[in-house]
């Protein structure tokens, strides 16, 4: 196995940096309404509501202060400082809590569930950024913030998304929309997630469900409609 020498942490630190200090639009921060609600509507029935929800990779908090309506106690996590600096001062809420995590420190994860205990985890568009090497880092992190009791709900760029994206490349020949181009200019890392992908890394997760979605973006495509990027969506439980 080739190891890992991208840097994830400074590459998203330094894309909310840029965004804090700027006007450039945030790719994915389209209205929870299609977003976190629809997801809400696949997961909530089946995680125990009297545990904590975390946001994982919460970015500046938009989606996390809407399941703040939903849940009791909402944690939003981010591997950036000022993403987190943002959801504190934009997305705050008497019920959230906002914490720096690196998702390749599973420490950092262990000691957040020794002071919250299990949790439910819902992580949207980040998995696909974390390489093969890293992922074992990964899910044991995820292990430890759901612990025994928690539910995983996952949605993230899909396969077939590699096409999507070609489209779009072929669209913007001339010049990129700055909310794609500040993304591709980070260097953060692009892949996608399949079932199995999923299966490799949390073997002692049962799926519930799972299928095909998208990925809502506030983007606007000449033809008037917003870029939709194919995703895959699982619900998960310890076994």
């Amino acid at each position: 196995m080739v190891e890992n020498t991208f840097d994830n942490a400074s590459a998203w630190e330094s894309y909310w940096n840029t965004v804090a200090k700027s006007s450039v639009p945030i790719l994915w921060n389209c209205d929870p309404s299609i977003a976190a609600a629809i997801d809400l509507s696949r997961f909530q029935a089946f995680v125990n509501p009297e545990l904590p929800l975390i946001d994982f990779g919460c970015g500046d908090g938009r989606q996390t202060h809407f399941f703040a309506n939903h849940f009791q106690s909402v944690i939003g996590i981010d591997v950036s400082p000022s993403a987190v600096e943002m959801a504190r001062a934009n997305n705050s809420a008497p019920n959230i809590e906002y914490h720096v995590l690196d998702a390749l420190q599973p420490e950092q994860a262990n000691a957040l569930h020794s002071t919250i205990g299990d949790a439910n985890v819902y992580i949207k568009g980040v998995m696909h950024q974390i390489s093969q090497f890293d992922r074992p880092n990964f899910a044991r992190s995820l292990e430890f913030l759901l612990g025994k009791k928690g539910t995983l709900y996952l949605i993230d760029v899909a396969p077939k998304a590699n096409a999507y994206f070609a489209s779009l490349l072929q669209i913007y020949r001339e010049k990129l929309p700055q909310e794609i181009e500040l993304v591709l200019e980070k260097g953060i890392n692009k892949g996608s997630v399949t079932q199995g992908d999923i299966a490799a890394v949390l073997p002692n997760f049962e799926f519930v469900a799972d299928g095909e979605d998208v990925l809502h973006t506030i983007h606007i495509l000449p033809d008037g409609d917003n870029a939709k990027i194919p995703a895959y969506y699982a619900l998960l439980k310890r076994r």
